[in-house]
């Protein structure tokens, strides 16, 4: 039994890369932090006749301080402002977008420090399976 703790304890160490939870929250967090463009080549809504183009030039900011804001209303993002928590960007957690007028909670898979996009993860489809809504940074910010 004290053995299997053990194992437990040094398993979760090199999964989290010897990051303790809050570190890892933190380090995540100063890397979602900036300015994100909706890409449209890497989801779902390209399928789908000319839905995609209808969001071109939609804005996403992550601010130091917790909160974020669009530069317009869509379908899939409940509200323009909220808060956002990233995270650890591991499969530990995913990152939660809270709206500000609205009390739903929507999942997005946080940008990690050697990728250039992230993720909002949309209800299921037709086919039943989570759709992806794309992001590319465009500039970081300070945390």
């Amino acid at each position: 039994m004290k053995y299997s703790k053990l194992f437990l304890i040094i398993s979760i160490s090199i999964y989290s890369c010897g990051l303790s939870e809050v570190e890892a929250r933190k380090k995540c967090h100063i890397n979602q932090v900036g300015k994100y463009l909706y890409n449209a080549s890497n989801d779902a809504l390209r399928q789908k006749s000319n839905d995609s183009t209808h969001f071109a030039g939609l804005v996403i900011i992550f601010q130091p301080d917790s909160t974020f804001h669009t530069n317009r209303s869509v379908p899939f993002i409940e509200d323009t402002v909220g808060l956002w928590d990233a995270g650890t960007c591991g499969f530990e957690s995913s990152g939660k977008l809270q709206f500000k007028n609205t009390p739903v909670v929507i999942d997005f898979s946080p940008y990690n420090e050697n990728d250039s996009m992230f993720a909002i993860i949309g209800p299921k489809g037709e086919d039943g399976r989570s759709q992806y809504y794309w992001f590319k940074k465009q500039s970081k910010m300070k945390a």
